[in-house]
């Protein structure tokens, strides 16, 4: 039962906020993250017509909290969440597959521009590494400049081209498939971050 013990993120903003797993008891402040995200930008599946269900939510965290290799963290400013990553093995157990694990990631846009991102994915790449995964995998939309640019960042290499992935306001959008490959150094239990930087920690 894997829980991400507690810590304190200061982005270089110099604000500092707390990254821990979400719980079943964060399902309403969830929410209505989510439906802010709806509101600011069109670059997620939320859309504010229809809000995830709290018990939904609450579902979702308790398989995290459930799973070994599921991980659904929240960042939290003053007790508002401002951040949000969840990562999954998509076929645990599987002989040939269990070593690939998809990511999603958000951030308000009041908090955007801080490296918030960044220190999101090190803290989950930290995670993937004690459960054995050596893939990791995302897609993000083309028209998600900042996004695209947060992950080429981080040492993530685009691999393809998902098309007409999103029907919005009556156009079509494309999708980017992204992804990481790590490796270990299993003498030592060291992960390096595939071809991208080494962050040494969470001040961003």
């Amino acid at each position: 039962m894997p829980t991400y013990s507690p810590s304190v993120l200061k982005p270089k903003s110099g604000r500092e906020y707390d990254l821990r797993s979400l719980v079943p008891e964060d399902g309403e402040a969830t929410q209505n993250f989510f439906y802010q995200c709806a509101l600011e930008s069109t670059h997620t599946l939320h859309y504010r017509e229809k809000s995830i269900s709290i018990s939904r939510l609450q579902e979702v965290s308790k398989q995290a909290i459930e799973s070994p290799s599921n991980l659904y963290l929240g960042l939290f400013d003053r007790g508002k969440i401002i951040g949000q990553l969840s990562f999954k093995v998509a076929h645990p157990g599987h002989p040939w597959v269990e070593h690939i694990g998809e990511f999603g990631m958000t951030v308000l846009k009041d908090y955007w521009g801080q490296g918030i991102g960044l220190a999101l994915l090190e803290s989950m790449e930290l995670f993937v590494a004690s459960v054995g995964v050596t893939r990791i995998e995302a897609r993000v939309r083309v028209a998600n400049d900042r996004g695209v640019a947060l992950y080429k960042k981080a040492g993530y290499q685009i691999e393809g081209v998902r098309k007409k992935a999103a029907l919005i306001n009556g156009v079509y959008e494309d999708e980017l498939y992204i992804a990481k490959l790590l490796t270990y150094n299993r003498d030592v239990d060291e992960v390096i971050m595939g071809s991208g930087p080494r962050f040494d920690h969470l001040d961003f």
